[in-house]
């Protein structure tokens, strides 16, 4: 079915197809460091050690790495358009990561309940404002990894052979996405991975048999004797030591130019909020930005916690894993150790207090964790597949309290399901080939999840229209205002310049973050001796689009018109400076080393 997990994050990812682009908080940023990346290419040294800087500051874990762009410059090689390469790799993220959360939940819970997990993670209203509103073009890649890096945990514990090295694997990739999110991912797995041989039966005997000594450090002892926490060490060190051309030619980073930490701690009521906006993080409850967890999800979640009953079978053992619909059991080697919703639902519940207004103390007690994070409510993010988890638990667990099931445990016994037991071709098969199922248990389940995942798109559906652009964009910025705040992405002048011309300026700005300040432009001609000979200063749009209502992403077209004195020198070699300033103090932003752009004729 994980084709149809494929298919079905269509609807997550069809607003790439726009032939244009997005006004992101980002805006045009990923398509100019994919070009940076591509001129750097020639140059083997820079390449190894090379980052996203245009229009963003360096930090090594709060920072952007370099993985998502060398995975766009396949397709830009190819020879689509970076614009389209950037929206390819958006929308492979989407379809990964329902694929993965896909291949992960089905190990636990079932075909159908899988496939739910898949789409409401596909929808999650907070991974779509990650794409659609802020554009955040490593944070997207991250989320399409993440339950990749679960679904190979999860499958390392049952003794998968493939499983170790797939750990291993993506949590490196992780670390090459976004260093700092993949390294509360990597506390997060070794955390999951030591619940889980706390939980193995096996060492009971080895427990009875030191008594008086120590439970955790027997349960220690057994985790480092695992090859599982070898993957975990591998993934980790490979991980930092594809950080180190960067680390030992910019160092760790951590200037200026970030957020104020503090000031972005997600308040309660906004995790349910319905309200959905295009706005950026700012202090205080109000954004526009959402924050939801998602209807569907918690509505999900919900139902999988309160259904759920620890329950054994008839010969004391827990229950085995149902594929698809309720009476449909799957032959597969089995899972002894596995996780429980309690365990779900308490790194649900961390992330979420961790993100909360709740949690302000704890970070100003243990500061340097914020050095990871560029706000708080990037925890969310790491919640999503095990939201998407639970919610697929309560697909499963509806699905048998409806269809009449007893609610068994969702975990599969050490014994494997005899060989004797046939298996159904398929979902839709009419039931009564396999012994003891429900006799409209097929053809009930497949109504039952089409009506879930129905659900799940319309809770999600209006936040699929992001706002869009058709200005050309250029492969670089003439200019970067400021600490990164606007960008200049064209300027064009027209007009014969002398004695009495009228010289007019076409730009287009991009504003990078949000701003404070209402900000001047200066537009100024300047003759062949070096005069001013004309100068207009306005604010954007003739007053009517100050910049402290420029929306982060948003493209502003302006024109700027100066008349010439009527004493200047008739002459080609003009040059027009053109910049921006705060009208209170006269200072001026600067721009690299200077504090204008200067235009030739």
């Amino acid at each position: 079915m994980g084709w149809l997990a494929l298919l079905l994050s269509i609807f997550a990812w069809a607003p790439l197809t726009y032939p244009g682009y997005f006004e992101f908080h980002s805006g045009f940023l990923p398509i100019f460091n994919l070009n940076d990346l591509a001129r750097h290419l020639a140059d083997l040294g820079p390449a190894l050690a090379w980052t996203p800087t245009v229009g963003q500051p360096y930090d090594l874990w709060r920072g952007e790495r370099a993985l998502p762009y060398l995975l766009a410059l396949l397709p830009r090689a190819m020879g689509l358009s970076p614009a389209a390469a950037i929206k390819l790799i958006f929308a492979v993220s989407i379809a990964g990561g329902a694929l993965g959360l896909y291949g992960w939940a089905r190990r636990r819970l079932g075909g159908w309940p899988g496939l739910t997990a898949a789409f409401v993670y596909a929808l999650w209203p907070i991974g779509l404002a990650t794409v659609y509103v802020r554009g955040a073009f490593a944070e997207a890649v991250f989320l399409g990894l993440m339950p990749w890096v679960w679904w190979a945990a999860d499958a390392a514990r049952a003794g998968r052979w493939w499983a170790a090295p797939a750990l291993a694997l993506t949590l490196a990739v992780a670390f090459w996405t976004q260093a700092g999110l993949a390294l509360w991912l990597a506390v997060m797995a070794l955390i999951y991975l030591f619940s889980s041989v706390a939980r193995d039966p096996s060492l009971d005997s080895h427990r009875d048999a030191l008594h008086g000594t120590n439970p955790l450090r027997v349960t220690v002892g057994a985790i480092f004797r695992t090859r599982v926490l070898v993957a975990w060490l591998a993934g980790v060190a490979l991980g930092v030591l594809g950080l180190l051309p960067v680390i030992l030619r910019r160092g760790l980073g951590g200037a200026g130019g970030w957020p104020v930490f503090a000031d972005h701690f997600v308040y309660l009521h906004q995790l349910l909020q319905a309200g959905w906006g295009f706005g950026s993080s700012i202090a205080g409850p109000y954004d526009t930005l959402t924050f939801q967890l998602g209807l569907a999800a918690c509505g999900l979640t919900v139902l999988g916690v309160v259904l759920w009953r620890p329950a054994k079978s008839e010969n004391g053992s827990v229950g085995a894993v149902k594929n698809g619909s309720v009476g449909e059991w799957e032959r597969r080697r089995p899972l002894p150790y596995p996780h429980t919703p309690t365990l779900s639902v308490t790194i649900v519940l961390i992330l979420v207090f961790l993100s909360t207004t709740l949690a302000a103390p704890l970070w100003r007690i243990l500061p340097f964790l914020a050095r990871t994070l560029t706000y708080p409510w990037q925890l969310l993010l790491l919640a999503g597949p095990w939201l998407a988890w639970l919610a697929g638990l309560g697909t499963q667990r509806l699905l048998e309290w409806l269809l009449g099931a007893p609610p068994k445990r969702f975990v599969v016994t050490t014994s494997v399901v005899p060989r004797t037991t046939k298996r159904l071709k398929s979902p839709l098969q009419k039931p009564g080939a396999v012994s003891g199922q429900t006799p409209n248990a097929s053809s009930t389940t497949l109504p039952l999840v089409a009506a879930l995942l129905v659900l799940a798109l319309l809770g999600s559906y209006d936040y699929l229209q992001p706002k869009t652009t058709h200005v050309p964009i250029p492969d670089a910025p003439l200019a970067i205002f400021g600490d990164n705040e606007i960008a200049l992405l064209s300027a064009v002048t027209a007009g014969p310049p002398g004695p009495g011309g009228r010289v007019t300026a076409l730009v287009r700005w991009q504003a990078l973050r949000p701003l404070d300040h209402d900000y001047t432009v200066f537009f100024h001609a300047i003759g062949p001796d070096g005069k001013r000979w004309g100068q207009q200063d306005t604010m954007p749009q003739g007053n009517q689009l100050p910049t402290s209502q420029w929306r982060p992403g948003q493209v502003v077209t302006d024109q700027y018109q100066v008349l010439l004195a009527a004493g200047a020198p008739i002459s080609n070699d003009y040059r027009y400076a053109l910049g921006l300033y705060l009208w209170q103090t006269g200072q001026r932003l600067a721009t690299g080393a200077d504090d204008k752009v200067v235009l030739g004729p």
